[in-house]
């Protein structure tokens, strides 16, 4: 019997990195069974922004933030509530966890939403950095590139969280 916990590969974009200025435009989530590493729901939202005059201006380029693409965005409480359901009991992956996950948890607490999953998490930057050694470039994109995966759009959650999936399964099944 597999006792292991699923993991989400998360992403998400901001309007800057100051969390208590800026917040989350997208978020993206991929849950994965272990140990064959299967992919069972991806899912990702456009969140409305509520304070858009405080974001960064060099954020929101980088994040290809338009009014245009947000015009169908979610409410924030309804983003958070329907991501908490889908991590519920898994462990959270990331590029750089401690970022997503200190973003998602002062929101979670300013929406009122339960935390649902497990606490444990693993980072993709510190898996790289030990496997590939502490002269390798630790962005996402370098790391995708280092590792011939296609990053299909960085910057965006979903494809951001893709490749980051990508980069753990390499990182894992190598022998670099």
């Amino acid at each position: 019997m597999n006792n292991l916990p699923n993991l989400s590969f998360i992403d998400l974009e901001t309007t800057g990195l100051n969390r208590q200025k800026h917040e989350i435009l997208e978020l993206a989530i991929i849950r994965v069974r272990q140990p064959m590493l299967k992919i069972i729901d991806e899912w990702e939202a456009k969140i409305q922004p509520q304070k858009i005059n405080t974001a960064d201006p060099q954020a929101l380029k980088i994040n290809n933030y338009n009014e245009k693409d947000w015009e169908k965005a979610l409410s924030p409480k309804l983003v958070f509530e329907k991501f908490s359901q889908k991590a519920r009991d898994t462990m959270l992956v990331a590029h750089n966890i401690n970022f997503d996950v200190a973003f998602l948890e002062d929101n979670f607490r300013n929406w009122k939403v339960p935390i649902s999953w497990d606490h444990h998490t693993l980072d993709t930057v510190s898996l790289a950095y030990f496997k590939l050694g502490p002269n390798t470039k630790l962005k996402l994109s370098e790391l995708a590139l280092k590792l011939n995966i296609k990053q299909e759009k960085a910057h965006s959650a979903l494809s951001d969280a893709r490749t980051c999936f990508e980069v753990f399964k390499r990182l894992i099944n190598s022998d670099w």
